[in-house]
């Protein structure tokens, strides 16, 4: 690599790529450095000067001694990061805590590819291809925050393959999603009530769909729209929570009861 962010690539050791600073006259001695991987890549600090932040970030109206006209975006590599991420939960064996919140096994979390950065749990967004276009991370506090660059996505099931005429369930949130799967159904989720539309729309044509809305006015007039969408597109039926505000809360309150009535939406 030459350049990252348009800025031009000096030196690297372990950790870091090195470039002159954008921010100062960095002639001499080049003090930016720039994390290459793991949870902070994208960050920088000079080490002259002291300006820090993400690559991402940077003001794009700022005329630098050495800051590109055109700045491009840091090219992410998705696919090593989320398995860096995944790796970590390994390592850190902390699945049972996020286990317990969604009442969920750690199988199921592992095919949605639950990981670590060290600070919080990250889950993988994808495209209707299926590719990983951005991270979701998920803090303890149930804080939800996109690591910069990120595209906005779908949580998508890994492993499983979809077979012929099966019935796909479509969730609003994580939480949901992996409730779906618990109970045995193949679960796709969005990451609020408005988003990933067209990214459904492309997966979604001809298949068999369930759409879980949830209760809220939000989560009502979302899941309507979205019916309205894919009835042109696909078989779809709509399904809200008979109790509780959302599919986690339902399931919580009614049990296997939940699953009957879900399964009789497929037959």
């Amino acid at each position: 690599m030459n350049s990252i962010a348009g800025l031009k690539i000096v030196g690297e050791n372990a950790s870091n790529w090195i470039c002159y600073c954008p921010f100062h006259k960095d002639t001499n001695t080049p003090n930016f450095y720039i994390v290459k991987s793991g949870p902070y890549y994208g960050r920088f600090k000079c080490f002259a000067c002291g300006k820090y932040g993400h690559i991402n970030e940077l003001d794009k109206n700022f005329k630098g001694d050495n800051m590109p006209k055109k700045r491009p975006l840091i090219n992410f590599n998705w696919e090593r990061l989320n398995s860096d991420y995944v790796s970590n939960l390994t390592k850190f064996n902390g699945k049972e805590s996020l286990c317990d919140e969604f009442n969920v096994s750690h199988d199921i979390l592992s095919v949605y590819q639950c990981g670590w950065d060290s600070e919080c749990y990250t889950f993988p967004l994808r495209d209707d291809c299926n590719n990983i276009i951005g991270i979701q991370r998920r803090f303890p506090d149930g804080k939800k925050r996109m690591i910069t660059g990120s595209r906005t996505g779908l949580f998508l099931p890994q492993g499983i393959n979809v077979l012929r005429n099966q019935w796909i369930f479509v969730c609003e949130g994580l939480s949901d999603t992996v409730t779906c799967a618990n109970m045995g159904f193949f679960a796709i989720g969005r990451m609020s009530a408005t988003t990933g539309t067209m990214l459904l729309c492309r997966l979604l044509k001809g298949k068999n769909v369930v759409i879980v809305g949830d209760n809220d006015k939000a989560g009502l007039d979302a899941a309507y729209k979205l019916d309205a969408k894919l009835r042109r597109l696909c078989n779809v039926k709509t399904v809200f929570p008979r109790e509780g505000k959302d599919l986690r809360e339902w399931y919580k309150k009614d049990g296997e009861n939940v699953r009957k009535v879900l399964t009789k939406l497929t037959e």
